[in-house]
């Protein structure tokens, strides 16, 4: 896909995307390596994302499930052709993995299982890219020819899994390496959320999420933007975990602005972008996904009478290219 011409592309219709981060350990080992990860991660391997998945089929949605690519196969693929990297305390990337692992003996890092049922799965779902073993891309310790050869394996498993312009979700949300993400053959990423008003800094956005989440404010709108070959669908309302502080914000709070949502794209058209973690659910579970539950109740029920539509991330790119004037679409 090459696009020549960048800019918004007007979305009037009431959507939602869903898009699912799948990390198991891969998400979180670099800075909170210990057993309750693992714990966190066997139990998403053995409950959290069949779970949410039953939740998303019986409800008659499609989802983006954004996966870390190590976690699709049945251990760690040879790694010498990967530049050494290491985590900020100075360890080897992947010598958190034990060796010779499977998902027979390690699911906290394998889930090539789960990732079939994904693919066999009615309605359809899309099985995108969360990088190759979750290396930040925007972290600047992270070299051009480190995230070419991330992106590089990711596509090496598209292709392998039929895989045509795969979504891609970056690493905690960290954009980098735009170039190699095109050169990889990825059609579309999540962008950073959507605020009311624009924050540069790190500090002054997480202060604003919180915010939104504590005070219950209702979400941001998105539209798609065609950005020279990629597709940037911003993310509205992240659903995070009930750990922390965080698990005394109240199941309706966190209810009320998933409805929100879905009130403001029936009244306002446009792009209701959520987002989540099945890792989340663990804490304090079943809170969120009970939640969720809900929530997918009824987006299915305004989907199944045509009130909303519901689509996957790489069904928004092929549309908003589509829409695009003709130069933005031209090869």
């Amino acid at each position: 896909m090459n696009v020549s011409t960048d800019g918004l592309v007007a979305w009037n219709e009431p959507t939602l995307v869903i898009s699912i981060d799948l990390e198991l350990a891969w998400g979180s080992f670099d800075h909170a390596y210990g057993p309750e990860l693992l714990a966190m991660a066997r139990w998403t391997h053995d409950h959290g994302a069949p779970a949410l998945l039953e939740q998303l089929t019986q409800n008659g949605l499609s989802a983006t499930w954004a996966v870390v690519g190590a976690l699709m196969l049945d251990g760690l693929p040879d790694l010498g052709r990967l530049e050494p990297f290491s985590t900020p305390g100075g360890r080897d990337w992947f010598s958190f993995v034990p060796p010779g692992a499977t998902e027979r003996t390690a699911p906290e890092w394998f889930a090539a299982s789960f990732v079939r049922r994904l693919a066999e799965a009615t309605p359809k779902q899309e099985v995108g890219f969360h990088g190759f073993s979750h290396v930040i891309l925007g972290d600047p310790r992270v070299t051009a020819r480190r995230a070419r050869q991330e992106l590089e394996m990711c596509a090496e498993l598209a292709r392998k899994l039929s895989l045509e312009s795969p979504s891609f979700v970056f690493p905690r949300n960290s954009v980098g390496h735009l170039d190699a993400l095109r050169a990889a053959g990825m059609g579309s990423y999540r962008g950073p959320d959507a605020l009311l008003f624009p924050l540069r800094r790190r500090s002054l956005r997480s202060a604003w999420s919180m915010a939104a989440d504590v005070l219950g404010l209702r979400p941001v709108l998105v539209q798609p933007r065609i950005e020279a070959g990629l597709v940037n669908i911003p993310g509205s309302l992240m659903v995070r975990y009930a750990a922390g502080w965080r698990k005394y914000i109240p199941d309706s709070t966190r209810l009320g602005r998933l409805r929100s949502g879905l009130k403001l794209i029936r009244r306002r058209g446009g792009i209701f972008h959520v987002w989540l973690h099945p890792e989340n659910l663990f804490f304090e579970h079943p809170r969120l996904e009970r939640v969720l539950a809900d929530f997918h109740a009824e987006a299915g029920d305004l989907a199944a009478s045509s009130k909303i539509r519901v689509l996957t991330m790489g069904q928004i790119a092929r549309e908003a290219l589509a829409r695009a004037p003709a130069p933005a679409r031209a090869a």
